[in-house]
């Protein structure tokens, strides 16, 4: 039930929801550089709906970007940094146990120095902080304005 409600709470389900999409601009961020950092393992402990867990992330370099993510017992958790030729875009997925699947498309808004800010496509869905810096991974995702997940992990 847990589960259900955490990815429940992660979908863009709502009557509130409203799809806008975005403009390249001359102004796009460059992530190149931030996401070179990613691939390899990181391992830690995130606080999520369910409490907090164990968490590690495996991060590997693909044509396009980087793909991290961490399966165990049916649950994939699934962020891919891609580079397109309208700028960046991270793909957020989850599955859980049973098949309930849901994916959504975050893009940068922000970057200060090793901290990066990505806005959900659907508005006002998800706001996504992370940063990599000295070894260190660290994210923070609100969803609907309220705290959902946050981690921080260590790469081995």
């Amino acid at each position: 039930m847990l589960f259900g409600w955490w990815m429940l709470a992660c979908s863009g389900m709502s009557e509130d929801a409203v799809e806008v999409t975005t403009e390249p601009t001359e102004e796009s961020i460059d992530l190149a550089d931030w996401v070179s950092e990613l691939p390899g393992t990181w391992l830690g402990n995130a606080e999520t709906p369910m409490g907090s867990m164990p968490f590690a992330m495996e991060g590997e370099a693909t044509e396009m970007g980087v793909r991290t993510s961490i399966e165990r017992s049916g649950l994939l958790i699934s962020l891919a940094f891609t580079s397109t030729p309208d700028g960046w875009v991270l793909t957020e997925r989850g599955e859980l146990p049973g098949g309930f699947v849901q994916q959504h498309d975050l893009v940068p808004v922000s970057i200060d120095g090793s901290e990066v800010r990505f806005l959900s496509i659907e508005e006002g869905l998800m706001d996504l902080v992370t940063s990599v810096e000295d070894g260190t991974w660290d994210l923070e995702v609100d969803v609907r304005g309220l705290p959902h997940v946050s981690w921080t992990l260590q790469r081995l």
